[in-house]
């Protein structure tokens, strides 16, 4: 008989199942099997099911049947103990295969799990450390993120999430006791965007964002405000500006992103935590603030007299200029109270308690000045 040239079938399913394992080690991850599930069924695919590679392949190329009278090519294609031996070599070859493509797919997971563990512990050494929002790659915020980013749904990065928030907020907050608010805001800021916008997150991210505000203003804090170190236009060494209105002083405060300030708020400013006379102590002194006793012909500049400081940092609260409040005299009253009495007011009218009052709409006066809160 004739007998036919033996065709590499078990070459054919080799390259077959070598793209399947090569797509299973993808250095791509979009381009690897997603589960075992897809995996196994192209593993099927390229052996047809049932280890039928090499018949697939005859046909394919039109080689099925042009051998009649061979009795390999009438054996391999009806009955075939040769070819039954033939495919128990390639089920061998099939089962290799899988087996490696299977132990390659737990060890990618393996791998993922030991990259995902490395990634925590450098999380973790960051926050210990207070590497939190630095601006650079290795802090804990974008090791955070791009672990996130790199491998979704995993329990152990949600956890580190709540670790990473924790750190966020005790550290914001210290920054905020200290009054350093634009830290403050850097750190709250990824805390409230991590937590999903939580409503006492959020209240410190807005007392950080005020303060920040206030300070790049000029202002100082004096209890539950912020107020203009000086008088309007809260620049040292400028006079401040007089023959202001009451609503025209309302106005320019409103246009700064402030208001003009309660008279319990100017008072706590002026006579700090301690409820002093004035705003460098009680007892009295005549040169420590621009009145009366001092000679002075008119307002100072803004911040001349040092020792008339207020324990909260504001200058200039008695004398120099006189202020508007947001207080009326009594209510439904028009007249508005002013504080701190002006160059012209002797030092008892001058303090931090001592009040007066004006009309509105008479174009102020050329000892009435204001500053703003916040």
């Amino acid at each position: 008989t004739t007998r036919m040239p033996r065709y590499p079938a078990e070459a054919f399913l080799r390259c077959a199942l070598d793209a399947v394992v090569m797509r299973a080690l993808a250095k791509d991850r979009s381009l690897r099997y997603r589960t075992i599930e897809e995996f196994a069924q192209a593993f099927d695919e390229a052996t047809d099911g049932s280890g039928r590679g090499e018949d697939n392949l005859l046909a394919s190329e039109g080689r099925g049947g042009d051998y009649s009278g061979s009795i390999e090519s009438s054996e391999l294609r009806v009955g075939r103990p040769l070819g039954s031996r033939r495919s128990w070599g390639l089920v061998a070859v099939g089962l290799s295969l899988l087996a490696v493509a299977i132990l390659a797919f737990i060890w990618r997971f393996e791998s993922a799990d030991l990259q995902v563990q490395r990634e925590l512990t450098r999380i973790e050494a960051d926050i210990l450390k207070g590497a939190l929002i630095q601006p650079r790659e290795e802090c804990a915020l974008q090791r955070w993120n791009a672990a996130a980013d790199r491998f979704p749904g995993r329990v152990d990065i949600a956890k580190a999430k709540k670790s990473l928030i924790d750190a966020l907020r005790a550290q914001g907050k210290r920054s905020l006791d200290e009054r350093r608010f634009d830290e403050a805001v850097a750190l709250f800021t990824p805390a409230v965007a991590l937590e999903g916008g939580a409503h006492d997150l959020n209240s410190e991210l807005v007392d950080a964002k005020r303060g920040a505000f206030a300070t790049r203003e000029g202002m100082v804090p004096a209890g539950a405000v912020f107020i203009d170190r000086y008088e309007y236009p809260n620049q040292r060494g400028v006079l401040p500006l007089t023959h202001v209105d009451f609503s025209a002083a309302s106005d320019l405060c409103k246009g700064a992103g402030k208001r003009l300030c309660t008279e319990e708020e100017w008072e706590q400013a002026c006579s700090g935590p301690r409820h002093q006379r004035y705003p460098f102590g009680d007892g009295e002194n005549a040169s420590a603030c621009a009145v009366q006793g001092g000679l002075n012909k008119g307002p100072l500049k803004s911040g001349s007299v040092s020792t008339c400081t207020s324990p909260f940092g504001a200058m200039d609260m008695n004398g120099n200029v006189a202020e508007w409040t947001a207080t009326s005299l009594k209510p439904g009253a028009p007249q508005m109270i002013v504080r701190g009495g002006s160059w012209e007011s002797d030092l008892a009218h001058a303090s931090c308690q001592s009040r007066d009052y004006f009309m509105p709409g008479q174009g102020g006066a050329r000892t009435i000045g204001f500053r703003c809160c916040y």
